[in-house]
């Protein structure tokens, strides 16, 4: 079975997470509005083994659509992609903690990670 994107919903203090899992029958994605004041935080890293580096960087936009943040890191070494999309998650989850935002959507193509 195929899955394109995979989201977690982050509700009550990132306490509960609530898997969710999007995709139509040819595997084609869409972005989807999050739902009143929340944030939805889309993911992705990747893999430049030759050059001995990897990369993971997130976007965080509003219901309407509204750029609020974007990050990016390299790093070098290089690990499993599994692993760079799991230390990003955790980054995400880290800043939402820092500004308080509980009311938020986080989407990656990772289900491992998820």
């Amino acid at each position: 079975m195929f899955f394109s994107l995979c989201c977690v919903q982050c509700i009550c203090e990132l306490e509960s997470l609530f898997l969710i899992v999007l995709s139509d029958d040819e595997g084609h994605e869409d972005w989807i509005t999050p739902i009143g004041n929340t944030i939805k935080i889309n993911v992705d890293a990747v893999i430049f083994s030759n050059q001995n580096k990897y990369r993971y960087g997130w976007v965080a936009q509003n219901s309407s659509g509204q750029l609020i943040m974007t990050w990016t890191i390299s790093w070098m070494g290089v690990v499993d992609l599994v692993i760079a999309e799991a230390i990003e998650v955790k980054e995400v989850l880290r800043w939402l903690k820092e500004i308080g935002r509980h009311d938020v959507v986080v989407e990656s193509d990772s289900l491992l990670t998820i």
